[in-house]
This record gives structure tokens, C-alpha cells and sequence, in this order.
């Protein structure tokens, strides 16, 4: 799980939870961490494989999540929309609950967008699914994509102020003592190997000169 914190009081985690067991980890250490704002999950499920978990995976997305948000993990040659569909089955028939929202947006790259636009001071936002990895496995083969760096990308582009390396570090130390650790990770292990001192910086990479075309519909 890595942070990215704002200035602003937002916490984004990117994080490689993608079975319901990890997923709800996950989410229930970021759950405990949203204090009075709300928590934001984008989450989905890869293709071609364990498809009686995708229920389970939505239902467990809404169960912690304020706001969820189904998308594109690794659909890889299957239908992608029918793994979201799966994702949702149980959620289809259901009226949600006031205070729950739900989204089904295919593109991961606009479902990141979306989270940076609506998050408010407070709020916890997780990326769960594609964690570290820089490659994505869609209907159209493999393409470069990194949760991170679309989520630095957006927060410059917004001029969002992120905070650095050691006040993020400082920060996700103490919730790693205070809080349930979903990865067991000890302060010290995390001090002595984490990705925050090899790609965080104070400001994020320069935004791209324009986003992507969305995915041809399958």
C-alpha cells in the first residue's frame, strides 16, 4: 500500500489488493483512517480467471466504501464489460443505501480522474487492484499504466500540493502503529524498504498534453 498524501488533508493509497480477502483488508485499514470524511475505493477484478469472486469483490467495495467505484483491473481477452456486470450482479437488484454511492466506469484512468475531482479534505481514496505494476492487460493487448502516476499527474495538473517523502513517511508510520496493518508490515520494515524513497517527490510529474482516447467499447 502506497500513500500519497495532500497538503489539502485527502489520503490517496495505491494499493494491490485484487482477491476479496486483500480487498477487504484493505479496506477496512482505510476505513478506520477516514476519521469524519468519506471513503472512496476503485477496485475491480482480472479476467479469465476466478470469476465466481467478482460478486463478492463489489459487494465487499460497497460494504467499506462511501463511494465505490468499479473499473478495469486486468480484463485481459475477456469481455470487460462483463466482468464489471459481474462485479454488480448483486448490487443490480438492491436499492443502496443513502449515504452509498456506486459507479461503473470501465476506463481506470477516468475513474482516477473522478476521485481527484470529488475528494474533499478528510476523504481516503484507495486504488485497489493494480498496486505497483506499470502494465495492463485490456481487450486490445498490453499498454503502459500506473495507478500512481495518473494519480500524480491529475493532482498537478489540479495543482493539488503534495506532501513530501518525510512528512508522508512520518504520517503512515503512525497509522501503521495506531491501526490494523492489512500487510503486516512493521514501522521498521517499512522505513527500511519502501517505495516512498525511490519515486515519491514533493511535486508530481508533469500532466500529460492530453489524456488518452477512451477504449473502443468491446
Amino acid at each position: 500500500m502506497e500513500p500519497v498524501y495532500t497538503q489539502q488533508g485527502v489520503k490517496y493509497y495505491v494499493d494491490f489488493a485484487h482477491s476479496p480477502d486483500a480487498l477487504e483488508k484493505t479496506l477496512e485499514f482505510a476505513s478506520k483512517n477516514k476519521g469524519n470524511g468519506k471513503l472512496i475505493a476503485v477496485c475491480g477484478a482480472p479476467g479469465n480467471r476466478d470469476k465466481e469472486k467478482r460478486p463478492l469483490m463489489g459487494d465487499i467495495a460497497l460494504k467499506y466504501a462511501d463511494i465505490a467505484i468499479l473499473s478495469d483491473d486486468d480484463p485481459d481477452t475477456e469481455n470487460r464489460l462483463k466482468i464489471l456486470n459481474d462485479m454488480s450482479r448483486n448490487l443490480q437488484s438492491v436499492f443502496l443505501p443513502e449515504n452509498k454511492e456506486l459507479f461503473i466506469i470501465p476506463e481506470r484512468y477516468y475513474a482516477i480522474k473522478l476521485c481527484t475531482e470529488i475528494a474533499k479534505p478528510g476523504d481516503v481514496v484507495v486504488f485497489a487492484g493494480k498496486g505497483h505494476e506499470l502494465i495492463q492487460l485490456t481487450n486490445f493487448g498490453k499498454r503502459e499504466r500506473n495507478d500512481k502516476k495518473i494519480l500524480m499527474t491529475f493532482l498537478q495538473s489540479q495543482n493539488t500540493p503534495i506532501l513530501n517523502t518525510h512528512e508522508v513517511k512520518r504520517a503512515y508510520l503512525e497509522e501503521l502503529r495506531s491501526k490494523k496493518n492489512p500487510n503486516h508490515v512493521t514501522p521498521q520494515q517499512y522505513m527500511q524498504d519502501t517505495p516512498l524513497d525511490r519515486s515519491f517527490a514533493h511535486t508530481a510529474p508533469q500532466p500529460q498534453t492530453s489524456p488518452p482516447a477512451p477504449d473502443k467499447p468491446s
